[in-house]
């Protein structure tokens, strides 16, 4: 058994993990199904002749066939009412809901049963064609194609296809072919004996990645998902690595109507170009060989519309294993926790059970064990107009540091919170005045004297009113195409006050939370927000556009107790949204500490797509904990349409404080008219592990870009989320014409 799984009792959570996943049958026999309903057959053409002995209906020219949700078109046909079944010919064409559409010169077919036989026919179904010497359908949802091919290409002579000898599709299930040749332009490139294209999923049914690197050398990686039912799929990975060796696993992803859905994920490899136990300093440094891998389960669980279970467990080899071979998913989450959620939230009340446990000890993390929360929403009190809000927290904290063996923060904590609001409207303003208390007892100190308590009273207010102008102006200067401008004004100021009536500050308490950090504060927080609105005439209809959003916001702590209650300016944060064009969006958001004179956040994101150019740019600031550096991340990403057939473009990614250009790559795509080649050169660095280069490629089918053939891996870079910036200045604006394809008047 390999080192890392002697370590836990993982093994009888897997188990527990993957009984759950399969529920044992219900022994119930199917209750029969009625009787089907007695629907009449419709027939209409240009000529028309009912056989009564027969009831059989003889049409001829334009002829339409019309049965539940079946249509058949044709130049004649034979229909029998009772039976309904029909022979048919000349330009048959046979509808079925879901888009699916059988055609050919000839047709014999049941409608009652969805059963038909076409000599030379053609099918399209869910984005593919095909056609054969024969075409059966055996039902609604099974189509069998003899002698057949199947492609995405429109084309008569399309630019490739699948030869099969037999090709079934159940439509909007999966595509099964047997005895496979792979063609191009006629010309067959590979053979293969059977090929499920699956039409109900994201994921690909095989999957073979070739490639070279410098961190891996050469490598294949592949993976085979198959479907147990319509609620189970499992994917195994079988992976060779010339510079660590043969790792593979199994994923297991479920989803059921009552169960919930989830996802089980293993992974085991012997590495033998592993970091080292020993040098914590420069792990990469010194190699080592043994044993790495991952148990990762996912789950979630929706018992009605307010109530959700959520689970998450994580196992973990080492430290640096997710970084090594799960790349994408430690960008994501560098250090996945453990826990298990239940929330319901309803109009009155919200209440959370958290469990949060450490499975990795190399992880920094702060368990709950567990978190208890129950919160009424604020709610009128019988007509009173005043508003009372609640919040009652009992939670258990233990504080873990990665790899200490010592002593870790711990300590149980209950805390309630009451609010009473009474609002009002003065003259034009909206005015909250509100009176809070928050009662908290600790198990302990951080002396750990036991059994403190603590007792914070607070009140403030909350004023805000708003203000809007149109002006008559209109100009195409510089095309920037505005008709009419409205700017919206809402200045808000917010006062908040508490003091610490126990005298118990933080320096007596484990600082955990934001809870335990709270100190006496008199705080005033001024907002002004500002946006610039115009109409824009948009796909037929006039639009408001937000041309530029401007919102500021100062707090100002009067009796600052960071600061030997000195009154004093604390901070600047400052919003802009700019949008000139359609084309162009530009946002700037940043948070300016006023007390130190630095930077705590500054981000920028910029958006350019406009034929033939667009460009994704991202920054990203944030200030330390302590000193007087931050993390300084710039991200690029650039494409260029050079023809209709070619385009061309890179990406990068840079820490600018260190200097390091953390990943870079140059691409370049061409439209293959049924697939997107893109490939080009990668190199990524991190600060543990040398530079990692290689060479990619990726062919995507257009028709179904998320069954990519690849080798290598590319940067993926997410686009910037630029959003409204000001809440409350987003009413729907009234269109004047919204029929009309020509502008007309603008009213606001």
């Amino acid at each position: 058994m390999p080192d890392f799984l002697r370590k836990g009792n993982w093994l009888l959570a897997l188990v527990l993990i993957a009984t759950s996943v399969l529920p044992p049958l219900p022994l119930v026999k199917a209750a029969e199904a009625p009787a089907a309903e007695q629907v009449p057959i419709e027939v209409s053409g240009d000529q028309i002749e009912y056989i009564r002995p027969e009831n059989k209906i003889i049409a001829s020219g334009n002829v339409l066939v019309n049965y539940k949700t079946v249509k058949l078109t044709c130049d004649k046909a034979e229909v029998y009412t009772d039976s309904k079944k029909a022979y048919a010919e000349g330009h048959v064409y046979i509808y079925s809901e879901g888009g699916q559409i059988l055609r050919g010169d000839k047709v014999y077919y049941d409608f009652k049963n969805h059963q038909g036989s076409f000599p030379n026919g053609k099918v399209s179904a869910d984005k593919w064609y095909g056609k054969g010497e024969q075409i059966e359908q055996v039902s609604k949802d099974e189509i069998r194609v003899f002698n057949a091919s199947v492609t995405t290409c429109p084309y008569d002579r399309p630019h490739y296809d699948v030869k099969a000898k037999r090709v079934t599709f159940y439509p909007g299930n999966k595509i099964v072919a047997h005895d496979v040749v792979f063609r191009i332009l006629g010309k067959p490139v590979f053979w293969w004996p059977y090929f499920v294209i699956p039409l109900d999923t994201d994921e690909v049914p095989v999957q073979i990645i070739p490639g070279y690197s410098s961190r891996y050398g050469w490598y294949l990686l592949g993976s085979k998902t198959t479907s147990i039912n319509k609620n189970v799929k499992i994917k195994g990975h079988l992976d060779y690595r010339s510079k660590k060796g043969v790792g593979g696993g199994v994923d297991v992803r479920y989803a059921f109507e009552k169960l919930g859905d989830g996802v089980l994920e293993t992974y085991l490899t012997r590495d033998k170009d592993a970091p080292s136990k020993h040098n914590v300093l420069n792990p990469y440094k010194d190699k080592s060989d043994y044993d790495r891998g991952r148990v990762t389960y996912k789950h979630r669980m929706d018992i009605d519309d307010y109530t959700n279970v959520i689970t998450q467990w994580n196992f973990f080899s080492d430290e640096f294993f997710m970084q090594d071979f799960f790349q994408r998913e430690f960008q994501k989450e560098i250090e996945p926790k453990s826990f298990m959620t239940f929330t319901k939230n309803t109009e009155k009340y919200g209440f959370l059970v958290n469990v949060d446990k450490r499975t990795n000890r190399f992880f920094n993390d702060l368990e709950e064990l567990p978190k208890v929360q129950f919160t009424w929403n604020r709610r009128e009190i019988m007509n009173t107009n005043f508003y009372y809000l609640a919040n009652h927290q009992f939670v258990n904290y233990n504080k873990k540091i990665a790899n200490n063996a010592g002593e870790d923060e711990d300590v149980v904590r209950f805390d309630t919170f009451h609010e009473l609001s009474y609002p009002i409207k003065l003259f034009n303003f909206d005015v909250v005045p509100f009176g809070n208390i928050r009662e908290s007892w600790y198990s302990k100190n951080k002396f750990g004297e036991p059994s403190i308590e603590r007792h914070i009273i607070g009140n403030g207010v909350d004023v805000s009113t708003r203000f809007y102008k149109i002006y008559d102006f209109k100009t195409d200067f510089l095309g920037l195409d505005i008709n009419k401008i409205r700017h919206v004004f809402e200045p808000s100021m917010r006062y908040n006050a508490f003091r610490d009536v126990s005298v118990i500050g933080p320096q007596a308490l484990q600082v955990l939370d934001s809870i335990d950090n709270l100190v006496p504060q008199d705080e005033f927080v001024f907002g002004f927000e500002n946006r610039i609105q115009t109409k824009r005439f948009i796909n037929g209809a006039w639009q408001r556009v937000d041309f530029i959003g401007l919102n500021t916001f100062l707090t100002y702590n009067y009796r600052d107790y960071y600061h030997h209650y000195n009154s004093n300016w604390t901070s600047w944060r400052q919003e802009i949204q700019f949008r000139p064009y359609e084309w162009l969006t530009n946002q700037f958001v940043w948070e300016f500490d006023m007390r130190s004179g630095q930077f705590r956040t500054a981000d920028i994101d910029v958006v350019l797509e406009k034929q033939p150019l667009r460009v994704l740019l991202g920054h990203r600031f944030e200030k330390q904990d302590a000193g007087f550096g931050g993390r300084s991340l710039f991200q690029f990403d650039v494409n260029y349409q050079l023809n209709p057939l070619w385009a061309a473009g890179g990406y990068m990614r840079t820490e600018f404080d260190s200097g390091t250009v953390e990943e870079w790559e140059v691409r370049a795509t061409r439209d293959l008219h049924d697939w997107y080649l893109d490939f080009g050169y990668n190199v990524r660095n991190s600060e543990i592990n040398a530079s990692d280069k290689e060479l990619f490629f990726n062919l995507r089918l257009k028709a179904f870009p998320n069954f990519p053939l690849k080798g290598g891996n590319r940067a993926t870079f997410a686009r910037p989320r630029i959003g409204h910036l000001v809440s409350g200045a987003n009413e729907t604006p009234t269109l004047v014409d919204n029929t009309s394809t020509t502008p007309s008047t603008v009213n606001y």
